[in-house]
């Protein structure tokens, strides 16, 4: 996938997971390096997307800083721009059994190993909301004192993708870092625009037809599309825009517009789950339930569905609770499952993303894109872009045949003053 012309930075992507971060990150313009991932299923999914990155398959513990410096192409620390990663989440999630002795929560250290490796401007961290409620407190306060101990004056906010473009209910930790010895503050992305609904995002982008037993996704027609998707048709066609995304800035710049052009409500969070399921396959207790359910009810609820109680029929002006990994949303108007490609469009990703064997999962556990792509532009105009003109005033000042990184050396005073 190419990236847009606008901004230039080198990204590095740890726990890239299926790649929506580096693809959020291509959209702002970036250069993503290096991505490293564990588990094979979204190794696949990444690499059939960005073939052409260097890509790490494998424990990230067993990843030293030298070979990931070398997969990533650099000579140096200080090269790099911007480290992104997002840690497994699980032990943390309110949506799970929050358990803080959870092995996986241990890999955040891994992260900072390599931010110490690699010495970058700036770096994004995300992770869900649950760190800063409870017993997790403790271990949100040992993240950030180690984030600042690493060398970065570091913010950290709680955004939700719904003000960044994404048609989804998703709040997030995102901590922003920026090295330093730059002397700079990260800023985080400003809302902008209404919060898309369900009906908008879904209701012009695919055609559900159930029938016999089957089940098929109809996407609109490109001859029907809106060129601009006016004000009336928002995302009726956002994977058609997508897909022209390689060939110019246009096809992004129709997205996002279209979110600033007004909207109602969100869609809620979709997480890791099951395949959507045929209405036909469903029990009659199913249906029952589906038709006895209001928008943004629980099934369950509704009348004693057995499953997640987080599963909920979605509403088409309004948000509804968060998901989990262990279920997925039911269509407003029909008793099924959403489909892949819903799933997609309300995460906003492009349709052409390639999604090996229908893995809901992969999208669960994504970064929405367009939620990167505003988190990149932010970091890039708050940390990356000045860093650089500084970088080029130091050298034009006579330091010429330095280094980024023995220029910046030479700046340490001027940024404690």
């Amino acid at each position: 996938m190419n990236s847009m012309p606008d901004r230039d930075f080198s990204a590095v992507s740890l726990f890239a997971g299926c790649g929506g971060s580096s693809l959020g990150y291509y959209m702002a313009g970036g250069r993503v390096l290096l991505a490293v991932e564990w588990d094979p299923r979204a190794a696949a999914c990444y690499m059939a997307n960005f073939p052409g990155t260097p890509f790490h398959l494998g424990d990230i513990a067993e990843l030293s800083g030298g070979e990931a410096m070398r997969l990533a192409g650099l000579w140096e620390p200080g090269e790099l721009d911007i480290l992104d990663g997002s840690p497994p989440c699980q032990g943390f999630s309110t949506a799970g059994k929050r358990q803080a002795g959870d092995p996986r929560n241990g890999l955040f250290w891994e992260y900072v190993r390599l931010l110490g490796a690699f010495r970058p401007k700036a770096f994004v961290m995300e992770n869900v909301s649950g760190l800063v409620k409870g017993r997790m407190r403790p271990a949100f306060r040992e993240i950030t004192a180690a984030l600042k101990a690493a060398g970065y004056e570091v913010r950290c906010r709680l955004v939700d993708a719904k003000w960044l473009g994404v048609p989804q209910e998703r709040k997030r930790l995102i901590w922003l870092g920026a090295r330093s010895d730059l002397g700079l503050v990260p800023e985080h992305p400003k809302p902008f625009g209404r919060p898309i609904s369900v009906a908008e995002a879904l209701g012009g982008a695919v055609q559900a037809v159930v029938s016999n037993s089957s089940f098929r996704a109809v996407l609109r027609s490109p001859e029907l599309a809106s060129p601009t998707l006016t004000a009336g048709n928002r995302l009726a066609n956002v994977g058609m825009a997508n897909r022209q995304m390689a060939r110019g800035r246009d096809a992004v710049e129709t997205v996002t517009a279209a979110v600033a052009r007004g909207m109602d409500r969100p869609a809620p969070a979709l997480c890791a789950g099951r395949k959507p399921i045929m209405a036909e396959s469903h029990s009659p207790q199913v249906i029952e339930a589906w038709r006895a359910s209001r928008p943004g009810q629980s099934l369950q609820k509704a009348r004693c569905y057995v499953g997640s109680f987080q599963s909920c029929r979605l509403d088409p002006a309004a948000p509804s609770p968060t998901a989990i990994a262990a279920h997925r949303h039911w269509h407003y108007a029909q008793p099924r499952y959403i489909t892949i490609e819903e799933a997609k469009v309300l995460s906003s990703f492009p349709e052409s993303f390639r999604i090996e064997k229908r893995d809901y999962r992969l999208i669960g556990n994504a970064v929405p894109p367009l939620m990167a792509k505003a988190i990149a532009e932010a970091v890039y105009d708050s940390v990356v872009l000045p860093a650089r003109e500084r970088i080029r005033a130091a050298q034009a000042a006579g330091s010429a045949d330095m280094s980024d990184s023995q220029t910046l050396a030479t700046l340490q005073p001027e940024a404690a003053s």
